[in-house]
C-alpha cells in the first residue's frame, strides 16, 4: 500500500539539482501511496530551495532483517540527510556508518529527530524510533561513545533508564 525509495530523477516539481553543483542532481527521499495513488517527495526542500546534500533511507539491514524506515500504515517515513564525521568509526565498531540528521515526514511535514544520527528501526507504528548518535541526547551520557536512543512518541524511552530526547526534535 505505501512505498519508500530514493531517486535522483526529479519525480516531483522540485529541482533536486545541487545548489553547490548544479551539473549534480542530489538524491531524495519519496514516498508513494498506491490507495491514493499519489507520490510525495518527503525529503525535499517545503521552500523548493534546491539542496545541498543528498537524502537518503538509512538503514543496516542483514541477511535476516531489514529494519523499518515506513510505519505500516504509510503515515510516518524516516530518513537522513547528508553525512556527518562519524570520528573514525569503522567496520569494526559499527557497521559503515555514515551519520547525517535523522527526520521524521509525517502528516506533510518533516521533523527533525536528531543530528549526527543513524537510524537503526522503527516500531511498526512508528511511536518508537531507535537511532545511534555520539552526541550526548542524555544526561547521564558523559562519554562520546556510541548510545542507542529510542525516540518514543510517549516521551519515555524503552532502553534501561536512559530518558528519550524529544520526538519532534533535539535541542
Amino acid at each position: 500500500r505505501h512505498l519508500a525509495f530514493t531517486s535522483i530523477e526529479p519525480l516531483t516539481r522540485y529541482d533536486n539539482s545541487d545548489l553547490h553543483e548544479p551539473s549534480r542532481m542530489d538524491r531524495e527521499v519519496f514516498e508513494y501511496s498506491a490507495q491514493a495513488g499519489v507520490l510525495v517527495c518527503a525529503s525535499c526542500n517545503p521552500s523548493n530551495a534546491r539542496p545541498t546534500s543528498e537524502a537518503s533511507l538509512t538503514t543496516q539491514p542483514t541477511p535476516f532483517y531489514h529494519p523499518r524506515v515506513l510505519s505500516e500504515d504509510g503515515s510516518r517515513l524516516f530518513f537522513s540527510v547528508g553525512a556527518a564525521e562519524t570520528g573514525g568509526l569503522g567496520p569494526g565498531e559499527y557497521g559503515d556508518l555514515i551519520a547525517g540528521e535523522l527526520f521524521e515526514y509525517e502528516g506533510g511535514r518533516v521533523h527533525l529527530l536528531a543530528k549526527s544520527a543513524q537510524l537503526l528501526d522503527a516500531s511498526a507504528s512508528g511511536d518508537d524510533v531507535f537511532f545511534v548518535t555520539r552526541e550526548q541526547l542524555a544526561s547521564t551520557d558523559s562519554d562520546e561513545n556510541l548510545d542507542v536512543y529510542d525516540a518514543s512518541e510517549n516521551g519515555e524511552s524503552a532502553l534501561s533508564s536512559v530518558p528519550a530526547p524529544p520526538r519532534h526534535g533535539v535541542t
